[in-house]
């Protein structure tokens, strides 16, 4: 089983980060400021270059596969970004003093409820690998589907605690390595790595701004992922058996092939149009459709099926699905226009989110962050994604703020996430 290799993964990590010595702590704090400033201050140049650099511009420079297009898309992308960052660097960043937190019991809470659903969806089968193309939704699914966003959010929160100084960091530690198993069984048992990957993503981020986390812990803990990439892959693919896949069609492609999105890019090369805006039919109106409304409510609804048309589009067929990663797909979807656009507001939105201190800043940015700056997240569906899981978020807020007391444990860690 590969959950317990990742399981003593996240031991490890932790030990160390437990382990850690006060002279280390002082010899480190250089690196843990300047992380921390550029997630505060550049936070969308910083994830997008990491994870285009890793996944699409060394694989493609090194297998001759990054195509000028890929390249224009991913500088285009970017650019604005960074634009905006510098533009908005020299204004202060605001401590906002909030009586209305949540107590610990309160984000447990959530964040509990939120891990039962997940893992309750996936056995009811809700958006497994079988679904791809949409198909009928039970109603259990249909009941469970808008608690399964406070998995992050309740595990956000605890991070906002510990950070404040309301619960220990290794407490904090304890929940997160929690929160990040659970997505990864909820994602292996439907079929999927990229959903937890995003995920971990989002608490990544959340855990690095927090102080609960140091970069180094997220370095151990990146090499150990790709250690036990291969057998997480073959439990994917196992599980992709069970629920119908040919297995024809999972022996083409290595492990390492899955971190190849250099070829996926590669693929917007066989669009004719330019951007081919009539292969997709997801519109504004769907995006709201689907953010706004609970499936409980609106549930005639069909699935949102843009990976699937994207991949029609290519000559693959609308049972697969794909994405030519989340600046490709909003190239594809609505031009350069639309993708300096969503460059713009993802940015903008993350600095308004990242350069305050209140609970509800804190978890929109670990949210933000697992929908919009995923590098494998499906324009536009992915901010029909990000509504949906704010109104559940704040709702998660509201609740979290009412239940149990507040007790402080230790100092908050402000000079380390604001430096």
């Amino acid at each position: 089983m590969p959950l317990l290799p990742l399981a003593a993964a996240f031991a490890v990590v932790l030990s160390r980060a437990r382990s850690a010595s006060k002279a280390e702590e002082e010899k480190r704090s250089r690196l843990d400021r300047a992380v921390q400033t550029l997630l505060t201050r550049y936070p969308v140049t910083t994830l997008w270059s990491i994870e285009y650099s890793v996944l699409v511009i060394w694989p493609g420079i090194f297998n001759d596969t990054l195509t000028p297009l890929a390249r224009s898309v991913i500088a285009i992308g970017i650019l604005p970004a960074f634009f905006l960052e510098r533009v908005f660097h020299p204004l202060p960043v605001k401590t906002l003093v909030t009586r209305r937190l949540p107590t610990p019991a309160g984000a447990l809470l959530i964040s509990g409820l939120g891990f039962a659903a997940l893992l309750s969806a996936a056995v009811a089968g809700r958006g497994n690998f079988s679904a791809i193309g949409g198909g009928p939704v039970g109603s259990v699914a249909v009941l469970l589907t808008p608690f399964q966003p406070w998995a992050i959010a309740g595990t956000a929160l605890y991070l906002y605690l510990a950070w404040r100084g309301y619960v220990s960091r290794t407490q904090a530690r304890s929940v997160l390595a929690i929160a990040i198993l659970t997505t990864f069984v909820y994602g292996l048992y439907q079929g999927y790595l990229a959903p937890p990957m995003a995920a971990s993503l989002g608490l990544a981020v959340g855990a690095l701004r927090s102080g609960v986390l140091r970069p180094r812990h997220l370095f151990v803990g990146a090499l150990v992922i790709v250690a036990i990439w291969p057998p997480l892959y073959q439990a994917r693919n196992e599980r992709r058996l069970q629920l119908g896949a040919y297995r024809q069609e999972l022996d083409l492609h290595k492990p390492s092939d899955r971190l190849r999105l250099d070829r996926l890019m590669e693929l917007m090369g066989r669009l004719n149009d330019e951007p081919p805006i009539r292969t997709v039919t997801t519109g504004p109106v769907d995006v709201l459709r689907f953010g706004l409304l609970p499936r409980a409510i609106d549930s005639n609804r069909p699935e949102l099926t843009t990976a699937n048309q994207l991949s029609a589009a290519v000559g693959l067929g609308a049972n697969s699905a794909m994405t030519f990663t989340v600046l490709g797909n909003a190239y594809v979807v609505s031009g350069w226009l639309g993708l300096v656009v969503y460059s713009a507001g993802a940015t903008v939105l993350m600095l308004f989110v990242m350069r305050r201190s209140g609970p509800l800043a804190f978890m929109v940015s670990v949210q933000a962050t697992t929908a919009l700056l995923w590098i494998e997240s499906t324009y536009p569906d992915n901010v029909a994604g990000l509504i949906q899981i704010l109104v559940a978020g704040v709702i998660g807020l509201a609740i979290a703020r009412r239940i149990g007391r507040l007790k402080t444990t230790e100092p908050a860690h402000d000079e380390l996430a604001y430096s």
